[in-house]
């Protein structure tokens, strides 16, 4: 019962862009402790019940690690040894209900782990989505 889905979206193929020549795009993140927020935190796309917000802008090739070192870079919390983040992409469905979908771990001591090469592309981030972030201990 914490909103999240257990269905995610179809896995695209990995892509590749030229960052010297695309710009990159603002993605809303949400962090916190423990566990994931609920769809319904969501239910007001443009103003989030959500706090802990952070803005990063990034590209699509961007990778689960890459999205993790940029948290780590400003927020303290989740550099506690030992300590995991749970990435999970929030989208609009069919019907314009939010989606809460955990789409990877990554750990401190093993960024690059099995979920760490995952890009935004390849678990259908668009522009406009949101990521919610998990630190788990």
């Amino acid at each position: 019962a914490d909103g999240t889905s257990s269905s995610p979206r179809p896995r695209r193929h990995r892509q590749t862009i030229n960052r010297e020549l695309t710009s990159p795009f603002l993605v809303r993140v949400f962090i916190g402790d423990a566990f994931h927020r609920r769809a319904e935190d969501f239910e007001s796309w443009s103003r989030p019940r959500a706090t802990g917000e952070l803005h990063l802008y990034t590209w699509p090739d961007a990778t689960l690690a890459e999205i993790a070192d940029l948290v780590r870079e400003v927020n303290v919390a989740t550099r506690k040894p030992g300590s995991r983040l749970s990435i999970a992409h929030i989208y609009r469905d069919r019907r314009g209900k939010p989606v809460v979908q955990q789409v990877g771990v990554i750990h401190e001591a093993d960024r690059e782990g099995p979920d760490g090469p995952i890009s935004l592309f390849e678990v259908g981030f668009r522009a406009g989505d949101y990521i919610d972030i998990a630190i788990l201990s």
